[in-house]
């Protein structure tokens, strides 16, 4: 069995949605493998390994080299962004939770966003706004 690297201590924080898998050793060992290649750090490669082992269809990354590993893998790839847009876009979040995310995202996390890409991310968010608000609930 692969290592455990959360204490049982932070569970109690986390939401209902969110568990902690145990990866095999034989993803280990793919993970570790793109470590030493220098291809990807230990989480990034870690977390692909295990999507990769479990047939996910996704995979969620703001890290550049994870996302085009995983992209080479086949995997459609979303970075945060893509998470705020998609859960306001079908009603997981408010519009103003979706705004707000994109605010702490924006001015509170340590992800780089160009002028450019913040802009069209808040003209995405409007547009998904405006086209829910049109829809019967």
């Amino acid at each position: 069995m692969g290592r455990r690297l959360v204490p049982d201590s932070a569970h109690a924080a986390w939401p209902s949605w969110l568990f902690e898998d145990v990866l095999s050793e034989r993803a280990l060992d793919v993970a570790q493998n793109w470590v030493r290649a220098g291809l990807l750090d230990n989480g990034e490669a870690e977390a692909l390994a295990l999507a990769q082992e479990q047939g996910s269809e996704g995979f969620v990354t703001d890290d550049a080299a994870a996302r085009e590993m995983a992209v080479a893998l086949g995997f459609e790839v979303s970075g945060s962004l893509g998470v705020i847009l998609r859960a306001a876009a079908r009603g997981a979040v408010s519009p103003i939770e979706a705004f707000d995310a994109l605010e702490r995202l924006q001015n509170r996390s340590t992800l780089w966003l160009s002028a450019k890409v913040r802009d069209e991310a808040r003209i995405a968010l409007e547009r998904i706004v405006e086209t829910r608000g049109s829809q019967p609930q």
